[in-house]
């Protein structure tokens, strides 16, 4: 059915505000809410900066730790060197294995861990 006009009305009725909710008060609190002072402010979003740098810098050391050069003939020292470096060496997986670790092994950890 063709849209009629008393539709097209509703839309460019104004729309109702609505109750804005904050986390410091209940809904019923009608205390006024206190800015966060300058410093305050500042602090939580250096707080909040580096929480995610930290995040960041967490999910991006996977990719410094692993190296899949082949070590066939190299003497046993550069070898022994490699596998304390590098994990990959160390737990002897493959590139489809990190593949795998890299995606879904750590999205599932930091899942789990944004739950606790």
């Amino acid at each position: 059915a063709p849209p009629t006009r008393s539709s097209y009305a509703s839309l460019l009725q104004p729309r109702r505000r609505r109750r804005q909710l904050h986390l410091s008060a209940a809904p019923e609190d009608d205390r006024p809410l206190v800015p966060l002072s300058p410093v305050r402010q500042a602090a939580c979003v250096g707080s909040l900066l580096a929480l995610f740098t930290v995040n960041q810098w967490s999910r991006s050391l996977i990719f410094y730790l692993v190296d899949f050069t082949d070590r066939a003939g190299q003497p046993a020292a550069a070898v022994a060197e490699a596998s304390r470096a590098f994990m990959n060496v160390e737990l002897g997986f493959d590139q489809a294995q990190y593949g795998l670790l890299a995606s879904l092994g750590f999205a599932a950890v930091f899942s789990f861990a944004s739950f606790l």
